[in-house]
């Protein structure tokens, strides 16, 4: 999933890089906005890795006292 937006994002940089003095603002706005979208789906794919893994650790359920846990708080 990782690899294909890489490569979106790199050759929108390279556009925005080599081409940007030829491109209107108007060009250079939807490249931009390229390269956002393509960062914001790998945060979006890293966090989906990272709760997969979290997901894959075992849970160990245990008893605890809210009482003291909040008496704690206040000191």
């Amino acid at each position: 999933m990782r690899s294909p937006l890489g490569v979106i994002d790199g050759y929108s940089t390279l556009l925005l890089n080599d081409y940007g003095s030829q491109l209107d603002e108007q060009a250079k706005y939807y490249i931009q906005r390229i390269c956002l979208a393509a960062e914001r789906m790998n945060d979006h794919i890293e966090h989906m890795l990272s709760l997969h893994q979290l997901s894959r650790v075992e849970i160990q359920p245990q008893t605890i006292n809210l009482s003291n846990m909040a008496q704690a708080t206040k000191n």
